[in-house]
């Protein structure tokens, strides 16, 4: 299959856009995430053995939580062995090398001799 400079350039264009949506979709977050830390507030037991000593200041109590988020992220945050690297950036960075390479190949003098060259009688 032999592709010319529109279409190297329509595929590498698609495959960001369609990066891009995803990131929109999941949240626009900065860094990739599958975990989401938050707060939730709780109102404080009448059998909590702490409140009736007058240790909490208010009515209610803010408990750490983790919730299962996917957020797909502009950057990767973890190491290069870690599910956290895919991002907008590091498969966009690729495709977009592998597309410049393909056109300036294309330009060059190699590659425009081969598509050149005439069949032999």
């Amino acid at each position: 299959m032999r592709l010319d400079h529109r279409t190297i350039l329509t595929l590498a264009t698609g495959m960001t856009v369609v990066l891009i949506g995803l990131w929109l979709y999941t949240g626009r977050a900065v860094f990739t995430h599958f975990q989401m830390v938050g707060q939730e507030s709780s109102a404080i037991g009448e059998e909590d053995p702490l409140a009736a000593t007058g240790f909490y200041d208010a009515d209610s109590v803010s408990r750490v939580t983790l919730r299962d988020e996917f957020g797909f992220g502009l950057l990767p945050a973890g190491g290069p062995f870690d599910w956290h690297v895919f991002s907008v950036t590091t498969i966009a960075v690729p495709v977009w090398i592998l597309a410049f390479c393909g056109l300036w190949r294309a330009r060059t003098s190699v590659g425009a001799g081969r598509r050149r060259q005439e069949p032999a009688l």
